[in-house]
């Protein structure tokens, strides 16, 4: 995504031009970024390849999950080897008069930010629907049906298509110097500040049922024999797990995007004031690039069928494990006994699969008769990892 000074017409203050490189610098970050559109292109292909290859993948939050992956391909098939491009041969110092400079240099910057603004809207659409499933999950199939997900990517979508178009008013600011600097501040605002307030609030929203249900579930499948010491580090281990996810996606975005918004808005304030450092501004971009990279590491690391999904396919590509079972079905799901992980916690197929053992009744009253609601609520939680 860019929306820097450079469109002012005035390269010496813009933070996408470069000085000059010398060859080891060349090779590289052509090298490094290389890397980077691999590792993108690899992880989210197959996240797209899972949710084509098994159903139990096939559910309501993971359209918005391949979505996301659809918009952090595009991000590193089209925006990184433009960028590099534009980059290592200084096309954004060619003066804007050449025609041919001109438009593969505004072309660059509109898919740029059509695709980033549509990455960073499907992680809030992911957050959101996880959040509606939690605290209503009695509606929430009925509620967000596969007709209504498609409808929300669309909107979303849409929403990065005005952002991005939005950008073509600052082509000509020569004229406009003012345009610029509006539209630096409302792509800040509409592309990372209410993302970022959106996921702060479904997440912490998230967490705080997380935590209840862990406890309500180690309360139902604990006896008193197991001593109440063992059940409190038990659950206090298990909302370590929890707030250590919450933290990584949030952290993540944070990190990948927040030093790229902040150099924009400096940028967008002091104008031709602002130093001159090419090496902060080659950073940032370098992060929010890599975020492509680091949101299927995410499932992988958090979602047991994605990570057994992947390790089957890889298995099949490459030809050389012998497959679990010797069969052509694999069960996705993995179930330890006597932990909960996050990510079994928040799959609604493993709670329904592990949660048939009878719920002893508790000192707090706690049985199947009154916790029917709660226990639905929990089944709802464990798609939440998806994200």
């Amino acid at each position: 995504m860019d929306s820097s000074p450079s469109l002012q017409g005035n390269t010496e203050s813009s933070p996408t031009t470069s000085p000059p490189v010398d060859p080891q610098e060349f090779n590289f970050t052509a090298a490094m970024m290389c890397v980077v559109i691999f590792l993108a292109l690899f992880g989210n292909g197959l996240v797209i390849a899972a949710f084509h290859r098994f159903h139990q993948l096939r559910t309501v939050t993971n359209y918005f999950v391949v979505s996301l992956a659809v918009a952090d391909i595009l991000v590193a098939s089209l925006s990184m080897p433009s960028w590099m491009y534009i980059q290592l041969s200084h096309l954004s110092k060619i003066p804007q008069q050449k025609l041919l400079a001109k438009v593969l240099y505004y072309s660059w910057q509109y898919v740029d930010i059509l695709c980033s603004t549509a990455s960073i809207v499907s992680l809030c659409v992911i957050s959101v629907d996880r959040h509606l499933a939690i605290n209503s999950p009695l509606t929430y199939h009925s509620r967000m049906t596969p007709k209504r997900a498609r409808t929300a990517i669309a909107l979303a979508w849409l929403f990065a298509f005005v952002c991005a178009s939005l950008s073509i008013v600052t082509v000509e600011q020569n004229f406009n110097p003012t345009a610029g600097q509006v539209y630096a501040c409302f792509i800040s605002i509409a592309a990372f500040f209410i993302p970022f307030f959106i996921l702060i609030v479904m997440y912490s929203k998230i967490g705080c049922v997380a935590v209840r249900q862990v406890r309500q579930i180690c309360a139902a499948n604990s006896g008193i024999q197991h001593g109440i010491q063992r059940e409190h580090n038990m659950t206090f281990r298990n909302e370590l797990r929890i707030t250590k996810m919450l933290g990584i996606v949030i952290g993540a975005f944070v990190l990948c995007w927040g030093p790229f918004f902040s150099i924009v808005l400096l940028y967008a304030v002091c104008r031709q004031n602002c130093p001159n450092d090419h090496g902060w501004v080659a950073i940032s971009k370098w992060l929010h690039y890599a975020n492509s990279t680091f949101n299927p590491l995410i499932y992988m690391l958090f979602t047991p069928t994605f990570r057994n999904a992947f390790r089957r396919l890889l298995v099949r590509g490459f030809c050389c494990l012998k497959l679990p079972h010797g069969g052509s079905r694999f069960n996705l799901n993995i179930w330890k006994k006597g932990s909960v992980e996050p990510s079994e916690y928040f799959s609604a197929r493993t709670f329904q699969e592990t949660t048939e053992v009878q719920p002893r009744k508790t000192e707090d009253g706690f049985n199947e008769k009154n916790s029917n609601v709660e226990l639905e609520k929990t089944r709802q939680l464990t798609d939440s990892t998806n994200t």
